[in-house]
């Protein structure tokens, strides 16, 4: 038996409101959420705007780090140099108290060592390289300084003033009358660490600093001489 022509109508425009239900906005929405998730262009443009600035800290960084690291072995050559340099003095030897031999040195000479710090330092700033040589003896069984001499603004060391550690002097002192003390400073400063580090950690650069010790070789003391 045939279903009747009314009722045949009523199923589908049941159907059709059904579909049209079915399509709604929801629905629409739904499934463009999905072919947007699906979708892969501009991920890695995406992923890289993430990464980029990450990679560029940790370039410049690495960069800035390894560029004071290169000073820094710069300046143990200066402070090995010149003390060395200073210790090796053989200037007229003459007799100095308890029969004990002395070489003279001058600032002149001093100024002389001094010339190789601007080659040694090179590529960088050689005005940023500060140089103090000080020559500590033993006074009433103390360590104290004899004579200092300061290069390019480097702090200079009154005589009679212990800046060392005194039972450190002690020990270096125990079989010499004297002992030549190199001490080299750089200020360490580029425009990237400013940007980075500048002011966040009380301070706007890098004190960066080498000292090294010397016994005479030529005499039991190195005295600073006039011109």
């Amino acid at each position: 038996m045939l279903p009747r022509p009314d009722r045949i109508t009523s199923r589908l425009a049941f159907g059709a409101l059904r579909r049209r239900r079915r399509s709604g906005p929801r629905t629409a929405f739904g499934a463009r959420l999905k072919r947007f998730l699906r979708h892969r262009d501009g991920v890695a443009a995406v992923e890289f705007g993430f990464i980029a600035p990450i990679m560029l800290l940790l370039y410049v960084g690495l960069v800035t780090f390894l560029q004071g690291w290169a000073i820094n072995t710069r300046l143990a050559g200066i402070a090995s140099i010149t003390g060395d340099l200073v210790a090796q003095t053989t200037g007229d030897q003459s007799s100095g108290t308890g029969g004990q031999s002395s070489v003279p040195i001058t600032t002149a000479d001093l100024d002389d060592i001094m010339k190789i710090v601007d080659s040694f330092i090179e590529p960088y700033d050689p005005t940023s390289v500060r140089v103090t040589i000080t020559s500590m003896v033993m006074q009433n069984g103390v360590p104290v300084v004899d004579w200092s001499y300061a290069h390019n603004g480097a702090p200079k060391h009154p005589k009679g003033s212990k800046p060392f550690p005194t039972a450190d002097m002690r020990k270096m002192l125990s079989t010499k009358t004297n002992l030549i003390v190199a001490e080299v400073r750089y200020t360490f400063s580029t425009r990237w660490y400013n940007a980075i580090v500048g002011g966040r950690f009380g301070a706007n650069a890098l004190a960066l600093k080498e000292t090294m010790f010397f016994l005479p070789r030529q005499a039991d003391r190195i005295v600073l001489a006039q011109n």
